[in-house]
C-alpha cells in the first residue's frame, strides 16, 4: 500500500505487515523498541515481546544502562546492535510499566521516533506489537514533511523514511486490512496538514476549490463548485459579503460521498470554515501574530480530507461535505460593521464585526 497525499504530491511511506525480523540486514535501516522505566528509577527494559531474542534484548538493555536512559515518555535512545539485522535500534520510552497503554500513548511515541529519523529510509518496529494502528498513525504523522516551498539550500537531502514494517504475530488479510485502513486515516491527515501548510499566495478560494475537486474526483465524489456569481445570483450573502474585501473571489464547494446502501442508513452532514486568509477585514486583527491566519481554513482541510477518505474506505453511509471558501481582507469593496447582509434563505444579518466572518 502506497498511499499519497495529492495536495503537495509527498508519498507517505509504504507499509508492510511481517511476523518476524528480517533475516539480512537492511540498508538505511532503525529498529524502533519501546521501552519502560525500571522499578526505583533503575535502568530502562525492553517491553517484552517475541521478536527479539534474550542476546539481543540483553544488548539493548547493557547499552541503555551504559547510557543511563531512563525510559520516560517520548524519550529517544539510539543504539547499535550488531546481532540485528539494521543499522541502529532506537529505543523510545513509554514511561511506566502497564498492563494496558492508551492508544495515544503508542501513537505521540511512535511520531517522536520517527521526526529523529533523519537519514532513515526503512523503519522497522515492535510498537505494532502494543497497538497495530496506533504505531502505524503514529510513523506515518511522524515522518510527515512538507517541503514544497524549501529553498535547495535549506530542504532535506535524504528522500525520508519510505518503507515501515510492522511487526505483529498475525498477517492474515484481515491484520493487512487494519495496517491498510491506519495507513489511509494517517494519509488523511497528512492532506489535510498540506493544505494548511500551503501559504495564502498559493492557496487562495479558487485554487482551494480547485484541489478539493481534483481530490473529489480521483476519490469518486459527486462534486460541485459555486464559483462568486453563482454564489451571488443564488443569494449567498454570507460567503459573498466576507470575501467582498478580497481581489480573489469566494468559492463554495459540495463534496459528496454516495455510500448508503439502504433507505435506513446513516448520513454525515460536514461544514468546514475555508477562509484562506484572515485579516479581519475592516474590523482588522493587530499585526503580531496574523501570519498563523493562512491556517483558517483548517476546518475546511480537515473536511475534505474525511469526506474523501470516507470514499476511498467506502463507507456504507452517505457523506456530504459543504465547504465555503473565501478570503477575508479590507479594502474599499470590504463589508463594514453595520451592514446588512441577505443570507441564502432569506434571514438578514447585521454585521457588527467583520472578524467575526465564520458565523457568517
Amino acid at each position: 500500500m502506497s498511499p499519497v497525499s495529492a495536495s503537495s504530491g509527498y508519498p507517505s511511506p509504504t507499509v508492510a505487515v511481517a511476523s518476524t525480523l528480517p533475516k539480512r540486514k537492511v540498508a538505511s535501516s532503525v529498529l524502533i523498541v519501546p521501552i519502560v522505566s525500571g522499578d526505583d528509577d533503575g535502568p530502562a527494559t525492553v517491553v517484552a515481546n517475541s521478536y527479539l531474542d534474550a542476546e539481543a534484548v540483553g544488548e539493548i538493555e547493557v547499552a541503555l544502562e551504559a547510557l543511563g536512559a531512563k525510559g520516560g515518555a517520548e524519550q529517544l535512545t539510539r543504539i547499535v546492535v550488531p546481532s540485528l539485522p539494521v543499522d541502529s535500534v532506537l529505543a523510545v520510552g513509554l514511561g511506566r510499566e502497564r498492563d494496558q497503554w492508551p492508544a495515544e500513548t503508542i501513537r505521540r511515541a511512535a511520531g517522536a521516533a520517527a521526526r529523529s529519523l533523519s537519514g532513515v529510509e526503512t523503519v522497522i518496529t515492535t510498537l505494532s506489537d502494543i497497538d497495530l494502528e496506533a504505531s502505524i498513525e503514529g510513523l506515518i504523522l511522524g515522518a510527515y514533511r512538507f517541503t514544497a516551498f524549501r529553498s535547495d539550500k535549506t530542504a532535506p537531502r535524504d528522500a525520508g523514511v519510505r518503507k515501515i514494517s510492522v511487526l505483529t504475530p498475525d498477517t492474515r488479510a484481515a491484520t493487512k486490512d487494519i495496517a491498510a485502513r491506519a495507513a489511509a486515516i494517517a494519509t488523511a491527515v497528512a492532506t489535510a496538514r498540506d493544505f494548511v501548510n500551503t501559504p495564502p499566495s498559493h492557496l487562495f478560494p479558487a485554487e482551494f476549490a480547485k484541489r478539493a475537486k481534483a481530490l473529489g474526483d480521483a476519490a469518486g465524489l459527486d462534486v460541485e463548485v459555486l464559483d462568486d456569481k453563482t454564489l451571488a445570483r443564488e443569494g449567498y450573502g454570507g460567503i459573498i459579503g466576507v470575501g467582498k474585501g478580497s481581489s480573489r473571489p469566494p468559492r463554495l464547494v459540495r463534496l459528496s460521498h454516495r455510500g448508503a446502501k439502504t433507505k435506513n442508513s446513516k448520513s454525515v452532514a460536514l461544514v468546514g470554515k475555508g477562509v484562506t486568509f484572515d485579516t479581519g477585514g475592516i474590523s482588522i486583527k493587530p499585526a503580531a501574530n496574523m501570519h498563523h491566519m493562512t491556517s483558517d481554513m483548517g476546518g475546511a482541510a480537515a473536511v475534505i480530507a474525511t469526506v474523501v477518505l470516507a470514499a476511498q474506505q467506502k463507507l456504507p453511509i452517505d457523506v456530504v461535505a459543504t465547504v465555503p471558501m473565501a478570503e477575508n481582507m479590507p479594502s474599499s469593496t470590504a463589508q463594514r460593521p453595520g451592514d446588512v447582509l441577505t443570507q441564502y434563505g432569506g434571514i438578514t444579518v447585521e454585521v457588527l464585526n467583520a472578524d467575526a466572518e465564520g458565523r457568517l
